[in-house]
């Protein structure tokens, strides 16, 4: 019997689109117009995905078209994320369940010699997510980290992009079977509700 290869979508976008910009209070800060965030003060941020968020386990491939993400920066550059992702599909034909909604920390760090963001679950798991009408029908959770791009992370602007490769998963997916690993690709972009200008030191 071939092992089951769940695919499903995650965030992260992953979120993908999750909180582009949040650090670590020790060594980074997100600069608002010239300011840093203050002691107290939680500033609002949103994402959206450029073009589709693809998820690849064990060989196939699950997309989701739409990505958006509500996120909350907050002093010390601590931030969290929940995102939300919709239009989504298999290419075993499993139907998943719409829509996936993903919650998760995140901190900036070096990532290739430059800033990039580690994204964790808020808690144990990013997300469940329920396939049907396949082979890999059931529950699946999906845990672990992803570390992303942030190209011109320090340059002030409005708008910010967030780039996840495979390079960055270390994404785990566990459910009727395995765990089995996960890779994540997506293009996201962040900007604050305010429409300030911003960036990362």
């Amino acid at each position: 019997m071939s092992r089951a290869r769940p695919v499903l979508f995650i965030l992260l976008s992953v979120f993908a689109v999750a909180a582009a910009y949040s650090a670590s209070a020790s060594a980074h800060e997100i600069i608002i117009e010239g300011k840093s965030i203050r002691k107290g003060e939680v500033v609002a941020a949103e994402g959206s995905s450029i073009g589709p968020t693809s998820f690849e386990v064990e060989g196939e491939i699950s997309s989701c078209n739409k990505s958006t993400s509500v996120d909350e920066f907050e002093h010390g550059g601590v931030s969290r994320s929940t995102t939300t992702s919709t239009e989504c599909s298999s290419s075993t034909g499993c139907t998943i369940s719409e829509p996936v909604v993903s919650k998760a920390k995140v901190e900036l760090v070096i990532f290739k010699e430059k800033l990039g963001v580690k994204v964790t679950p808020e808690s144990e798991y990013f997300t469940t997510v329920t396939l049907a009408g396949c082979g890999h029908a059931g529950e699946w959770k999906v845990y672990g980290s992803q570390t992303n791009e942030l190209p011109e992370a320090e340059v002030e602007k409005v708008e910010h992009e967030t780039v996840a490769t495979p390079a960055g998963s270390s994404l785990k997916v566990t459910g009727p079977e395995g765990p089995f690993a996960g890779y994540l690709e997506s293009r996201t972009t962040t900007k604050l509700t305010s429409g300030k200008k911003w960036h990362s030191t």
